[in-house]
């Protein structure tokens, strides 16, 4: 039995977060390894040789809804509160989801799905009228889940992350969650 739990300081879980960025950093476009952190917006088409550490260093510090099964790490959701972006227009200030992910051996059973709902109506206390997240344009499963939740397209950055896929910016409401 998977539960979702909050933790503001997810220091204690790092080994776990990094093991699971590592495991799934292709699947990310461009993967984690090359990015400098979750909140990049510059560069993203870049190369780099890294690993998923700097971003690990850069995210930890954020918030945390934690998928575990028992005492192993099934999915997370980091999310910062207060996050204003120029792309998200008026949707500020907003709970900002940076990173989602939930290992292989756990998909199809609806934790993204779980996370984001317990972000939209219990946001920590965060107390910002949106939730906001972003991703790449040919990430069909979570623009797909994005769409289902109720989230507006609010801005594209096109060839964002090279010829052909763009970024977009989603938000939703928390008062119409």
């Amino acid at each position: 039995m998977t539960r979702v739990e909050h933790h503001r300081d997810a220091t204690d879980y790092r080994e776990a977060v990094r093991d699971l960025l590592a495991l799934t950093d292709a699947e990310f476009h461009p993967p984690l390894s090359v990015r400098d952190g979750p909140t990049q917006t510059a560069d993203l088409d870049g190369v780099r040789d890294s690993s998923v550490e700097g971003y690990v260093d850069s995210m930890i510090d954020q918030q945390f809804l934690l998928v575990l099964d028992g005492t192993t790490l099934a999915g997370f959701q980091s999310f910062r509160t207060g996050y204003d972006a120029d792309a998200l227009g008026a949707h500020t200030p907003a709970t900002y989801a940076s990173t989602l992910v939930v290992h292989p051996d756990y998909r199809r059973d609806g934790h993204a799905r779980r996370l984001y709902r317990r972000l939209l109506t219990d946001p920590a206390g965060a107390g910002d009228p949106y939730v906001a997240t972003r991703t790449w344009s040919t990430n069909e499963a979570h623009l797909s889940l994005l769409d289902e939740l109720g989230f507006d397209r609010v801005a594209t950055l096109e060839d964002d992350r090279g010829a052909g896929i763009d970024t977009v910016y989603y938000a939703r409401d928390t008062a119409e969650a």
